[in-house]
């Protein structure tokens, strides 16, 4: 038969089993509870790492990214400026051939030209004036250069023209030729002519040197090389002139001449001396 002794060391051994259980559970539920936190510890780590991780992943390309846009930028400020340079060093070296050409081009104009004026046909013309009442104006050309002039045409224009009102006082027919070839022999001028008829007042004026033939128009021939025209022809056909001394006799006679426009003050200048010294004699 069982006692109390016995009964109370049985309940003795339930209470340490349950209690030996309940330690041992918590144990397990504690040991459970640390396995989780851990294994949740292990799996946030992983989420930060892999979170960092493409974090970086993501700076890293957007570093890239931006140092690739810091180098295209670059790039393409080097290529503007490549080219700005291209451009200028094109537009400078435009510059110099294009001055360099037109230097080339005016040492050949220069050459050319010194060619055909050593080279080429040169014509003088000579105005001559013969005749008393009936005057005789002719023109000698003649061909001074190394080629045949051809292809001459004159268009002159005479007038008798009066020194005491500076204007002409009369037109005289318009004198044009034209003349096929002038060879180079300055030996053989060609002479060309026109007659004009003066009264006996027109004589003596001229004699007086009050009135002259004033022959203006132009000039043009064939050189060889290009065509020639003279600057506008101006000369004046003056003479005979007589001078007379105290008593009124003629004491010097000079002869007709032809004068350029320019040098006409001063021949007449020296004309009008000539007349007062022998008008004292």
């Amino acid at each position: 038969m069982i006692n109390e002794h016995q009964i109370l060391v049985v309940i003795k051994l339930l209470i340490r089993a349950i209690r030996d259980g309940n330690e041992t559970l918590i144990r397990a539920l504690r040991e459970q509870t640390k396995a989780d936190l851990e294994a949740k510890d292990r799996s946030q780590s992983v989420i930060v790492a892999i979170a960092e991780q493409r974090s970086v992943q993501q700076n890293s390309q957007q570093n890239k990214s931006h140092h690739l846009q810091k180098i295209n930028l670059g790039v393409q400020i080097a290529l503007c400026a490549f080219t700005a340079l291209a451009f200028g060093a094109a537009a400078y070296y435009a510059c110099v051939a294009k001055g360099t050409l037109e230097k080339i081009s005016e040492q050949t104009r220069l050459m050319q030209e010194e060619v055909e004026a050593v080279s080429g046909a040169i014509v003088t013309k000579e105005f001559r004036a013969s005749g008393d009442e009936r005057m005789r104006v002719t023109v000698l050309m003649n061909n001074r250069g190394k080629t045949n002039a051809t292809a001459l045409h004159a268009d002159f224009r005479l007038v008798k023209f009066s020194f005491a009102n500076s204007a002409p006082i009369k037109n005289s027919p318009d004198w044009n030729f034209v003349f096929s070839a002038i060879t180079m022999l300055p030996d053989k001028p060609i002479e060309r002519g026109i007659d004009i008829a003066l009264t006996r007042t027109d004589v003596d004026n001229a004699k007086r040197l009050q009135e002259a033939i004033r022959i203006t128009g132009s000039f043009s021939y064939f050189d060889g090389f290009s065509q020639i025209t003279d600057d506008e022809v101006c000369f004046y056909l003056i003479g005979p002139v007589e001078f007379r001394n105290k008593s009124g006799l003629v004491s010097q006679t000079m002869g007709a001449a032809s004068i350029a426009c320019d040098d006409l003050p001063r021949i007449r200048a020296e004309y009008e001396q000539t007349r007062k010294n022998i008008a004292a004699q």
